[in-house]
């Protein structure tokens, strides 16, 4: 069906009216800049207010901005924002690999905020599994895979099944092209997962306990920081741990290379 000049007028009339004037809007701060904070941050914390995000995310941004001190986390980062730009060119970023950023460097306050917003939702799934419970499900995931796939690989002489079942049920289109063949590849590589998975530390090693979440921020925060700035700025990661999570005053930068060990 073509779509008339009148219809895309129409169109573009209503998101004129409607979508761009929210586009367009500003987010003003809820409070003042406070006197501690670097002009940078604040202006680094204006600009994110009006990105995407979700409640964590702009819970994270207003303590970094109220509450980061400034020689223990914002100092150290300046200090080597050179650097960070040098190695953010040259692609070696986790926020340029991990997280599809393009252009310029993304803020540290976007990404800080970011990693504490994914973590607030992420302790769920694997990171629930203890070790006998990687170990028991990872040697099932192995075994089977591994006995469908001997299965299918002893037929295979006799019909080219799969498809023949699978067209039966999806109709040809949708199984086009799928052989028994690749099936056989695919369950020998996901028997040989399951085989690593099941012998892989958790990583949580008790994740049903309250400070799982802030495990999950040390190592995550460490390892930007390391792949920023060279460095895993313990300090720095000490300090945004202080910020993000009640009773974490008794830690010390020991604590925190214990929790987020880097390989030498």
């Amino acid at each position: 069906m073509e779509t008339s000049k009148s219809d895309f007028s129409g169109a573009m009339a209503i998101w004129k009216a409607t979508v761009k004037p929210m586009l367009s809007q500003t987010t003003e701060p809820s409070f003042g800049k406070p006197k501690l904070t670097p002009d940078w941050v604040w202006q680094q914390y204006i600009k994110a207010l009006n990105g995407y995000g979700g409640s964590n995310f702009f819970e994270a941004l207003d303590k970094l901005v109220l509450k980061a001190d400034e020689r223990q986390i914002w100092k150290p980062l300046q200090k080597r924002s050179d650097l960070a730009d040098e190695r953010w060119s040259q692609g070696l970023t986790i926020s340029k690999r991990n997280y599809g950023f393009t252009g310029e460097r993304p803020s540290d306050i976007v990404i800080i905020s970011r990693i504490y917003e994914s973590v607030k939702v992420e302790i769920s799934g694997y990171h629930l599994y203890t070790k006998s419970m990687r170990r028991s499900s990872g040697r099932t995931i192995e075994k089977c895979s591994r006995l469908l796939a001997d299965e299918l690989e002893a037929m295979i002489d006799k019909a080219n099944l799969l498809p023949d079942l699978l067209e039966e049920k999806y109709g040809y289109e949708r199984t086009e092209g799928l052989d028994s063949l690749t099936l056989i590849k695919m369950l020998r590589e996901l028997s040989e997962a399951g085989g690593k998975w099941a012998l892989t530390p958790p990583v949580l090693t008790k994740p049903n306990q309250g400070d799982s979440q802030r495990t999950i921020f040390i190592q995550k925060v460490t390892s930007y920081l390391l792949q920023t700035y060279g460095q895993p700025l313990r300090g720095v990661a000490l300090g945004l741990t202080c910020i993000f999570f009640e009773g974490s005053e008794h830690f010390t930068e020991s604590d925190i290379s214990q929790i987020a060990p880097v390989p030498k």
